[in-house]
């Protein structure tokens, strides 16, 4: 792996021309991790139990794993693109990021525009979704709380909408806290009898 070790940090650090990674694991530290990669292709790539910072733009992952990975640096994906995103702690997506399937289990913020083919946030999260802007969603949106655990979903800024869009079928909710919300594109949405 680039980069090297120092006593405070973790570094990988990728800014030359594009490669091709296979399984990259960093794990059981607890220690800082400086992740930096621009238009470079990997296979898997696993972070857990670190504080960790990225910085690139343009990769291209298979699978993106983040488990108990404290990401402080407000950024974990930057126009990339994902086949499988899981996020098992508190995450922030940039914008213009294409996803086939997320799966965010901590608090997530959304900025931009970004295309999804199936996206679950799951109970007793808030999901915060850039005012102004459209999250798209080609299959699936799982959005179902529960009566100890409900969603918020809200836009980033008190009175401006944010919004999903899905071109076509039916898109179903329940238990969750809905502010600012906007359902465009075609497809049924049914926000659910226990949602608000």
């Amino acid at each position: 792996i680039p980069g090297g070790y120092s006593r405070e940090a973790f570094v990988f650090d990728h800014a030359g021309d594009p490669v091709k990674y296979n399984n990259i694991y960093f794990t059981n530290s607890n220690q800082e991790l400086m992740f930096r990669s621009y238009n470079c292709t990997f296979n898997k790539v696993m972070i857990a139990n670190f504080y960790w910072s990225y910085n690139g733009s343009g990769n291209k992952y298979d699978t993106l794993l983040l488990y108990r990975a404290v990401e402080y640096r407000n950024i974990c994906l930057n126009s990339d693109t994902v086949g499988l995103f899981e996020s098992r702690s508190d995450c922030y997506i940039n914008k213009n990021n294409k996803i086939t399937t997320a799966r965010f289990f901590g608090n997530t913020t959304i900025y931009g525009s970004n295309i999804f083919d199936t996206v679950y946030f799951n109970p007793g999260n808030r999901y915060i979704l850039e005012s102004g802007s459209t999250q798209f969603v080609n299959k699936d949106l799982q959005m179902r709380g529960n009566g100890c655990f409900p969603i918020t979903l809200q836009s980033s800024r008190s009175g401006i909408q944010a919004t999903i869009s899905k071109l076509s079928g039916i898109m179903t909710a329940d238990y969750v806290q809905l502010q600012d919300q906007n359902a465009t594109g075609g497809a049924s949405f049914y926000a659910g009898q226990f949602s608000a």
